[in-house]
């Protein structure tokens, strides 16, 4: 599958629909602007939910991943950086994601940027050979400026996601699996690249069809889980019911800067459903976790999964931090 061309070097005008307020200006991120990245980030997240939730190994990550010369906008004032967005097309398909985060005061530069995220889209709906893409971007529930922003470019509100979050007392013990049941380390698994393969399995059948679920070859998903540094491969598990891999746990790097341990996926198979299983790699989890001497545990669940994930961490002691409002629009191709 062929990606759209990088924009002209010399172009440092998206294709935006709307123009930036007087003062402000467009130009690609670097590497180098990761920490003023950051700052905006922070600043945005402070005043959406009370303190900041990212920190400089996802702003690298993202920057890892994507190519900041196609793919990233920053928008400047009086030389500061003060609005960052991008598009995620890592699986390709007909589905894309935008980020963006502003520095309050600075709302105005919220629309602009959009139409030039939505643009890049676009371009890479037809590098793709779609006719179109389903772009989905969210925003705190309570965000109105960013959530404004985002209607006003067309975007409807499509579900509800809860970022979700247990402390830890650092005594949390691995629960027992009952009789026929036996949960493994991915990596210590003989055949990795089968491991890889019953991951992939699992997480098509049991989350195949959902709406947030964007399907991808094993191949391709593969290749963007092994190119990611906030991968921790030896976290991960697999639980087997007589001898059927039936359930499977990932985890990322996401929160590790604030000592924290995160869950990126716990799905079981239609097929394994009330078995407890998900309490299981969830207490597996939690006592990992606390192994590593880290404090809390977060996650982000849709609120309305036909599964009643959240209802299960619930269950277990999370609790919501805050919502997040998923924003959908299609774009068509250029």
């Amino acid at each position: 599958m062929d990606k759209a061309p990088p924009a002209d070097e010399n172009d440092l005008m998206p294709p935006a629909q709307t123009p930036l307020p007087a003062g402000y200006s467009f130009r690609r991120p670097t590497v180098a602007d990761a920490e003023a990245v950051l700052a905006v980030a922070e600043a945005h997240e402070t005043a959406a939910i009370g303190e900041p939730d990212i920190t400089i190994d996802d702003v690298l990550d993202v920057m890892e991943r994507h190519d900041p010369a196609t793919d990233e906008w920053v928008v400047e004032h009086d030389g500061d950086i003060v609005a960052w967005g991008y598009v995620d097309d890592t699986f390709g398909g007909e589905r894309a994601r935008i980020l963006v985060t502003v520095r309050p005061g600075h709302d105005a530069t919220a629309g602009p940027l959009l139409d030039a995220l939505v643009a890049r889209a676009a371009e890479l709906a037809t590098a793709s050979g779609a006719g179109g893409v389903d772009v989905r971007a969210s925003a705190v529930h309570g965000d109105t400026a960013l959530r404004d922003a985002f209607q006003a470019a067309g975007f409807a509100v499509e579900r509800f996601y809860g970022r979700m979050h247990l402390d830890l007392s650092g005594d949390e013990t691995a629960p027992e699996p009952p009789a026929g049941i036996e949960v493994k380390v991915f990596t210590e698994l003989p055949d990795r690249e089968e491991a890889a393969r019953v991951h992939h399995r699992i997480m098509d059948r049991g989350l195949g069809g959902q709406r947030q679920y964007a399907a991808a070859d094993f191949e391709t998903w593969w290749a963007n889980i092994t190119a990611a540094s906030s991968v921790p491969l030896d976290e991960w598990r697999v639980a087997y019911v007589d001898g059927e891999p039936a359930a499977v746990l990932q985890t990322s790097n996401v929160g590790i800067a604030e000592n924290g341990g995160w869950i990126r996926n716990l799905v079981v198979h239609p097929s394994y459903r009330g078995r407890g299983l998900a309490q299981l790699l969830l207490g597996t989890a939690f006592a990992l976790f606390a192994s590593k001497g880290r404090t809390w545990v977060g996650l982000a669940v849709d609120t309305g999964d036909p599964a009643r994930a959240y209802d299960i961490y619930e269950k277990v002691g999370m609790r919501p931090k805050y919502m997040i409002d998923v924003m959908k629009a299609h774009v068509p191709s250029v």
